[in-house]
């Protein structure tokens, strides 16, 4: 199904009133995905009882096309149901987001062929990383492919893989005039490394691993740029930015609020304890901003995603100025919830210190930091398409 054909479709699967069922769902269990926090980090990947959970409740389908399985949800919903179980905990965050995320794009974008056999069992859990450091050359069968690649976020759960890199012509060159694709793998092809010494993010088992010489039919690839949508309504034309867009967002939507919510209960002491760091006017000061950069960000987030599902709901497609806008909004986020976890870490004094939520919030905060998609780049891409002139925003 090409853009065109859903450009029309209006039903953007969101809720009329309430929470959604996905949401409800994140809700009911994060008390667990909290209660796990630790122990995921012990195990340096989630929980079987986590999984079963996310599993359950289809939250890896959040962004996958319905008639494969999937949820489909709009875009706010997801953002909401991607920050509830972030804030309960950042692996298991980290996780959904990056999977579901991969999920989205298969779903959209592979052949019919392929991705009948990807979701032939439900929505699978789909990970790796996107930079292009794999190389695929044509044979009669696909593509002959191999690579290696740090930091395969979520990938010790996951039953296929999503790889970046480029295609090469028979004398191994790089076909860069074709740009990077995508090619998605069964996980029995990949080697995954046995370490995972990281300072934070440790529960999500996103280790470096390697594909060496496995042979990938056609169909199971699909370019980063100007891929051809093959199904999904609306909401699946906001592309591979977008989608990528919500998942990062909604981490930090979650972790950001997280390290908020433990800082207020080491400031207030809880029950039965002093008052001296909530009372403390320069504490009140740096809290007061803290709190103001987050709700900011966030409301900066929700409103250029709601510009974007009005746009989708009356049949208008989505322009390179509002993928700026939800880029912008995304930096935006990403760094208030830096800046509160920064504040956290300093103003919870002894706390921060030890082994417990505000310390693995205040890591798990930073290690989202350092992804790509909340990079400087990010700014300058949106910079570029707001200094090239003046352009309906609506």
């Amino acid at each position: 199904m090409s853009i065109e054909s859903v450009a029309g479709r209006r039903d953007l699967h969101s809720p009329s009133d309430g929470p959604s069922v996905a949401l409800t769902a994140a809700r009911e269990h994060a008390n667990l995905y909290s209660a796990k926090a630790a122990e995921h980090e012990r195990l340096g990947r989630l929980s079987e009882e986590a999984l079963t959970a996310l599993r359950k409740a289809n939250l890896f389908g959040l962004l996958t096309p319905r008639e494969l399985g999937g949820l489909e949800a709009a875009p706010c919903d997801a953002l909401e149901v991607f920050a509830e179980v972030s804030h309960a905990d950042g692996a298991t965050g980290w996780v959904l987001t990056t999977c579901a995320f991969a999920a989205g794009l298969a779903g959209v974008y592979l052949s019919d062929g392929a991705a009948s056999e990807v979701f032939q069992g439900g929505v699978p859990i789909i990970a790796g990383a996107g930079a292009p450091n794999g190389r695929a050359r044509q044979v009669a069968d696909g593509y002959a492919f191999s690579g290696r690649w740090s930091y395969g976020s979520g990938i010790l759960h996951a039953s296929f893989t999503h790889n970046g890199g480029f295609m090469v012509d028979a004398a191994g060159e790089i076909r860069r005039d074709l740009g990077p694709h995508i090619f998605v793998a069964p996980i029995g092809e990949a080697q995954l490394e046995d370490e995972w010494n990281v300072l934070g993010l440790r529960g999500t088992g996103s280790v470096d691993y390697e594909i060496a010489g496995c042979v990938i039919a056609r169909g199971f690839e699909h370019p980063v740029m100007g891929a051809r949508n093959k199904r999904g309504g609306p909401v699946c034309t906001i592309g591979m930015a977008g989608m990528s867009a919500i998942a990062h967002t909604g981490f930090f939507l979650g972790i950001g609020r997280r390290v908020l919510d433990e800082l207020i209960e080491v400031a207030t002491g809880g029950p039965g304890r002093a008052r001296t760091l909530a009372d403390s006017e320069s504490f009140q000061e740096g809290f007061g901003m803290a709190e103001a950069h987050y709700r900011a960000a966030r409301a900066l987030v929700f409103e250029n995603w709601r510009a974007v599902e009005a746009r989708l709901a009356s049949g208008r497609a989505v322009e390179p100025s509002h993928v700026s806008a939800v880029h912008l909004a995304m930096h935006q986020m990403a760094w208030a919830s830096t800046a509160a976890a920064e504040f956290a870490y300093k103003a919870g004094g002894g706390v921060s210190l030890r082994d417990g939520p505000l310390q693995r919030a205040f890591r798990d905060t930073l290690a989202g930091r350092q992804h790509i998609r909340v990079s400087p780049a990010v700014l300058r891409s949106a910079a570029r398409d707001l200094l090239a002139g003046p352009k309906s925003r609506a």
